[in-house]
């Protein structure tokens, strides 16, 4: 009997261990924007940002630019915005990769190093609305980012943006 018992609570055990490891896909939408990220990901405010998202391991950060935000902005291409991005990198000094255009998403990468010798590495994809540029910024730090960027990616192309 102490046998069957022991039996019982050892599965009971390992049931409710392995719930507590269940990562599910969810969905996170704000005004015009969603994104398909994990159960892992909690809304954060971080001042300068439209919205975002974080992991323990990875960071995501969106920026809207409205059409509005100059004349002419809404003609230009993806691709053009896309430059602008990377030319605004390089003003920090920092050295983005060419911009990428795989699966559906365009992006570039580099590599940010802060005053606290923290090294971290972004993927930056962006995308064109109805009325605004939007960039989604994916950091991690630069020791995990093989790692993770094709589940950065996989991110990135479930993006949506409606405005």
């Amino acid at each position: 009997m102490r046998r069957i018992v022991a039996l019982i609570i050892l599965a009971l055990t390992i049931v409710s261990l392995s719930a507590c490891h269940n990562i599910t896909e969810e969905v996170f939408t704000k005004d015009g924007f969603s994104i398909t990220l994990t159960s892992e990901y909690r809304e954060r405010e971080y001042e300068n940002y439209f919205v975002s998202y974080d992991s323990k391991n990875i960071l995501v950060a969106v920026i809207k630019e409205p059409f509005s935000s100059f004349e002419g902005f809404g003609d230009y291409t993806l691709a053009q915005y896309a430059d602008l991005m990377k030319l605004n990198c390089t003003k920090d000094n920092i050295t983005p990769s060419d911009v990428t255009e795989k699966d559906g998403v365009t992006y570039f990468e580099y590599s940010f190093f802060n005053k606290d010798g923290v090294s971290y590495k972004y993927l930056t994809a962006m995308y064109k609305g109805d009325d605004a540029f939007w960039t989604v910024q994916f950091a991690t730090t630069l020791s995990d980012y093989e790692g993770f960027k094709v589940q950065m990616l996989e991110f990135a192309k479930s993006v949506k943006v409606t405005k």
